[in-house]
Formats: structure tokens, C-alpha cells, sequence
């Protein structure tokens, strides 16, 4: 005995077009490219916060002895003096 299930007038069979039809259009993911998207996501943030935690201050844990910042070329300093970069050093030459 085969049933077919209403949903909003559509029937089962119709339903199950409409998804392959949307899935080969790409209007949704399957079950497998979604777990892949969650991987990809995960292995993102994870990249994400390694950088943060190797460039933050080290007052906050990370970057143990400025190592991200000597790498980079950064300086901590209390204040800075002009010129900040090409586009302000001509203007600093005239003070």
C-alpha cells in the first residue's frame, strides 16, 4: 500500500523533486557538504585565534615576550612621534 503525505498541498513525491532540483541548484547544501562547511569553519577559527593570541599584548597571555610583534617588526612604545607613515611626512618636515 503506498501512502503519500500532504504537506501545504504538495505531495511527498513532489517534495523530494523540489529538493534534488534546489540541491542541483545550489539553493541548499547537502548533508556531507554541510558537515565539510563545518570543518572548514572550524579549522578557520581555530587559524584565526592562533594569529590573535600571537599578536596580542602579552599582558593578555599570548605572545610570550613580544615574539609576534619582533616578527612583524613592532615596537611598543608609550607614544609615537610623527611622521606615521608616507602620507604625513612630508607635513611634520614643515614643523
Amino acid at each position: 500500500m503506498v501512502v503519500e503525505a500532504e504537506f501545504n498541498g504538495a505531495t511527498k513525491t513532489t517534495l523530494r523533486s523540489e529538493r534534488g532540483t534546489a540541491l542541483k541548484k545550489g539553493r541548499i547544501r547537502s548533508k556531507r557538504e554541510e558537515k565539510r562547511l563545518d570543518t572548514v569553519g572550524i579549522v578557520r577559527d581555530v587559524r584565526l585565534h592562533t594569529i590573535m593570541g600571537f599578536l596580542a599584548k602579552p599582558e593578555y597571555g599570548g605572545n610570550y615576550n613580544q615574539s609576534g610583534w619582533k616578527v612583524i617588526g613592532f615596537e611598543d612604545q608609550m607614544t609615537y612621534k610623527p611622521p606615521f607613515g608616507y602620507y604625513d611626512a612630508e607635513e611634520s618636515k614643515h614643523e
